[in-house]
């Protein structure tokens, strides 16, 4: 059988989850194996369209495909992400269509769920029979019994393909929305609160609802707002995973970046994040915006400030999505006020919410009061814990920052 990689690692060859899919190449000599790089190639595929179309072939001569990544701020790295994207701009859909395919990822098992169904998700509105992925810690990977169950996995990934097995729907696909948001006129609130709400998006066009979106809650807001796009944030590239930050908070590219967060995003007094859904979750130029803040590694920069957010797109029917959103302000140690999206029967509902959200935000920044966390915050911030004091001599910064702020708190200590 031929099988096709997607390797989604910008680390290429470095890669641990590389690794495991090497590994099965290995075990399993019978099958064909054949391995395109979004991962390290993706601003390549983006400019020359030799380079994507060559990967789509590749896709196309397979009967089976594995998409191998390791996972990035509760989701695939951005660079796979565009990828994603690139298939839907350009067309070619068809070549995934009817191929089985599953998932391998490599994590601290921190929200690789939320991963795995994601990409699920995007097999299965491509059209593929999607088998139940695997993902094992990054810890267990030197251990002899994770190879054997890799292999197992391995196996039956294999007979289900090659024997046409049926495999069913676990999602649902998102049904699109028509609806283009036109504001009414609305008077400009006064800015008498203190402080700046720091308003990052997407839009590429001051048309899009998500645009227009901003523009309404930077009425409403009590406060000066200032909306950034993504888009003028001068970011050469995705998180290349290479730990450069670990040790001493710096990150590898030179450029914009860790000025623009240590300057806008450090100093803001509550965030208000708009973005546009494609293919299951924000664009790949959110995605990337937020996998580059791993360069302060593992420490909520921001914790205590309030975050809402404004959403264009079928957010009701990706509950994947919906939880993300909400896993990131809590593990971020945020309090998130609400989510607002244009799933609306009318203009005038929409500005409602959005006045709804802006008056909520501003009463929560004046109170100062908090929602308690969930599972959601309390179970990610255990695996991180526990991560960071397990890599203590190379997460420096992290164990400063945990030491400091009592986050060791280990089942031995008094709550």
């Amino acid at each position: 059988m031929k099988i096709v990689v997607i390797q989604g690692s910008p680390r290429g060859s470095k890669s641990n989850t590389r690794r495991l899919t090497e590994d099965i190449r290995v075990r399993f000599p019978e099958h064909a194996f054949a391995e395109i790089q979004p991962g390290v190639r993706i601003q390549q595929m983006e400019k020359d369209a030799a380079a994507f179309d060559a990967a789509v072939a590749a896709v196309e001569q397979a009967e089976a495909v594995i998409w191998s990544f390791p996972v990035y701020v509760l989701l695939a790295p951005s660079q796979l992400k565009r990828f994603v994207e690139l298939i839907h701009e350009r067309g070619a859909s068809r070549a995934f269509q009817g191929k089985y395919a599953t998932t391998v990822t490599t994590s601290a098992n921190f929200y690789d769920h939320t991963a795995q169904n994601y990409m699920r998700g995007v097999s299965e509105d491509l059209g593929m029979a999607y088998v139940e992925g695997y993902s094992p810690s990054m810890f267990d990977l030197v251990k002899e019994e994770q190879h054997r169950n890799l292999a197992g996995f391995a196996k039956e990934f294999f007979l289900r393909s090659g024997q046409k097995l049926p495999q069913f729907r676990a999602s649902e696909p998102a049904a699109g929305f028509d609806f283009t948001y036109r504001p009414p006129a609305t008077e400009e609130a006064s800015k008498t609160g203190e402080g700046r709400i720091l308003v990052l998006h997407d839009a590429r066009s001051p048309e899009e609802n998500v645009a227009r979106m901003v523009e309404v809650f930077g009425r409403f807001a009590r406060r000066p707002v200032e909306a950034v796009s993504l888009y003028d944030i001068d970011m050469k590239g995705g998180c290349l995973g290479c730990g450069h930050c670990m040790a001493e908070g710096v990150c590898a590219y030179k450029d914009g970046y860790m000025e623009f967060f240590r300057d806008k995003v450090l100093t803001a007094s509550a965030f208000v994040h708009a973005g546009t859904i494609r293919d299951r979750y924000l664009s790949a130029r959110y995605k990337m915006f937020l996998d580059r803040s791993f360069f302060n590694g593992h420490r909520p920069m921001s914790m205590g400030k309030c975050v809402g957010y404004l959403i264009s797109g079928p957010l009701r029917q990706l509950p994947n999505l919906r939880q993300t959103l909400d896993v990131h302000a809590q593990v971020g140690r945020m309090d998130l006020v609400d989510i607002v999206t244009d799933e609306c029967q009318s203009d005038a509902e929409l500005t409602e919410r959005i006045r709804l959200l802006a008056e909520a935000l501003e009463r929560r920044m004046t109170d100062g009061w908090h929602r308690p966390e969930t599972f959601l915050g309390v179970g990610g911030h255990k695996v991180f814990r526990d991560m960071v004091y397990r890599m203590r001599a190379l997460m420096v910064e992290d164990d400063k920052f945990y030491r400091a702020h009592g986050f060791y708190d280990f089942p031995n200590v008094e709550s």
